[in-house]
């Protein structure tokens, strides 16, 4: 993590794009920005959104930053705990994966829950 000469932290976490001050392997400086979504009373679903959608334009290299992503669960209406996102996980009720086309959710578990998602993305654009 980034901090300043007091030890803060540079990067706060925020639905904006925003430098992180660090670079990707070929020299470009990498981008994040914080998803939140939220479903109410699904127990199964399969949900896309695109890039575009998110105001993220000339991706080049993407990827979801698993230690700072994670899924709320709501039963009833009573917050019942928070989980890690299992990335690219199929057979998981949490899963959360990248398609070419965008940031998909993919949510199939027993019961009526209703889910707020925090997805964190890094990436790098063609522009730069």
């Amino acid at each position: 993590m980034l901090v300043d000469r007091y030890g803060n932290p540079v990067i706060k976490f925020s639905e904006a794009e925003q430098k992180t001050g660090e670079t990707w392997i070929d020299g470009k400086p990498i981008y994040t920005k914080t998803i939140q979504k939220s479903y109410t009373g699904r127990t199964q679903l399969d949900d896309t959104i695109s890039f575009a959608s998110l105001g993220i334009s000339n991706i080049d290299s993407v990827f979801v930053d698993g230690g700072n992503s994670f899924v709320k669960f709501y039963i009833g209406g009573i917050y019942s705990g928070t989980q890690p996102l299992n990335i690219n996980a199929n057979n998981d009720w949490k899963a959360c994966y990248l398609r070419s086309s965008g940031l998909a959710f993919r949510m199939n578990q027993p019961g009526n829950y209703a889910t707020e998602w925090y997805v964190t993305l890094k990436y790098t654009k063609t522009t730069d």
